[in-house]
């Protein structure tokens, strides 16, 4: 009789520390981390920091209290050009791109797409920073044209922010 209890205990530790374990996995360890930001909520994901602007959700990589320190002039947003050089592509240029580009579209600006030089660009009008055109860039540091160098994910989320009346 005293084998048959001893037998049926260790199945029985074994079952309790499989249950308390699964609940442990449910209910504990899933704590979230949100900040606030003048008005706005962050919630840190798997994604990167998830907030709600206009009903619209978005992620950023970056907080904007991170990014507070990156200054510019204010950005005219008339007849305005996103331009590249083909050649220069890299997976970042093209997400701050695109996260660029889909922002001014959420807020009614339709800029136009461009290339700074002609080889390897896709049907796209060629701009110069030396024509006078309101023209945001990306890649290289140039006279006459508001650049996006280095750090393009960053000085990208910055200028969003300000866009999007966070910052």
């Amino acid at each position: 009789m005293k084998s048959n209890k001893r037998n049926l205990w260790m199945p029985l530790m074994i079952v309790f520390l499989m249950v308390s374990s699964t609940i442990g996995f449910m209910y504990g360890g899933s704590e979230d981390t949100r900040e606030k930001y003048n008005g706005f909520t962050f919630t840190k994901t798997t994604q990167g920091w998830l907030t709600y602007i206009g009903g619209q959700k978005f992620i950023f990589q970056y907080l904007p209290n991170e990014l507070e320190s990156i200054e510019f002039n204010e950005l005219n947003y008339e007849n305005l050009y996103l331009a590249y050089s083909p050649g220069e592509i890299t997976n970042e240029l093209s997400y701050s791109f695109n996260l660029l580009y889909g922002t001014f579209i959420l807020k009614d600006i339709i800029p136009q797409p461009a290339c700074f030089e002609e080889l390897d660009c896709p049907d796209l009008p060629i701009v110069s920073c030396n024509e006078g055109k309101n023209i945001i860039g990306f890649g290289n540091e140039t006279e006459g044209c508001f650049m996006i160098s280095e750090n393009y994910i960053k000085n990208t989320e910055r200028i969003v922010y300000d866009i999007l009346g966070v910052i």
